[in-house]
């Protein structure tokens, strides 16, 4: 049987410091304070003396989702999520890194990055390839690859290229650049600026690592 209100009462009366009271036990009470976890969430009033105790949680928990900081901050943790990204980028023509007298009448690109994964699509359509030689590579990519392995699909309009052995275009990524090639049954080429057309008009998709 617990003991008198009036015990009670003293019991509570004896306790010191400022708190919410919790019981313990049985006649057993203590002043208890609600505190947070540093960069997770925030308490004010945890004691309860100035008013009610509310919690925070950071900005990056809140109802319309998950927000990740705009400056990627690396986790080594592979079961950690670091990053989430969506956003747009304009690719354009070169040939070997040279665009001198390209003229573009389109260039749109849009990516989501996940973690160590960039989606992307891009299309560029030119209206004059210029005079610049070499490979023929669509630069701008909003991230630098960490490696040429990707999955990547090229659709072409009609007349984009000329004098090529084949139909199939595929391509690679190096650093920010999609390297376009020819597909042949022994591996792939390089498209060389005198296979480009004025018009080339070309859709690219896919995904590579960073």
């Amino acid at each position: 049987m617990g003991a008198p209100t009036t015990i009670k009462a003293a019991l509570l009366a004896g306790i010191s410091t400022s708190g919410i009271i919790a019981r313990l036990a049985n006649d057993m009470f203590a002043s208890r304070t609600i505190t947070g976890t540093t960069g997770k969430v925030t308490v004010a009033n945890g004691d309860g003396v100035a008013g009610n105790p509310t919690l925070t949680l950071p900005a990056i928990i809140n109802q319309e989702g998950i927000k990740f900081p705009s400056t990627q901050v690396p986790s080594a943790d592979a079961n950690t999520l670091d990053d989430y990204e969506e956003g747009t980028f304009t690719p354009s023509l070169s040939f070997a890194g040279a665009a001198v007298g390209v003229v573009h009448s389109t260039q749109s690109g849009t990516y989501v990055k996940i973690g160590r994964v960039v989606f992307f699509v891009a299309r560029v359509v030119i209206t004059n390839k210029g005079s610049s030689t070499g490979g023929a590579q669509i630069d701008g990519l909003p991230f630098a690859a960490s490696s040429d392995i990707a999955t990547l699909s090229v659709d072409s309009a009609a007349n984009s290229f000329t004098g090529l052995s084949t139909g199939a275009i595929g391509a690679t990524v190096s650093a920010t650049s999609i390297i376009l090639r020819q597909m042949l049954t022994t591996g792939g080429s390089a498209i060389a600026n005198t296979a480009v057309t004025a018009t080339m008009d070309v859709r690219v998709s896919g995904f590579y690592f960073v």
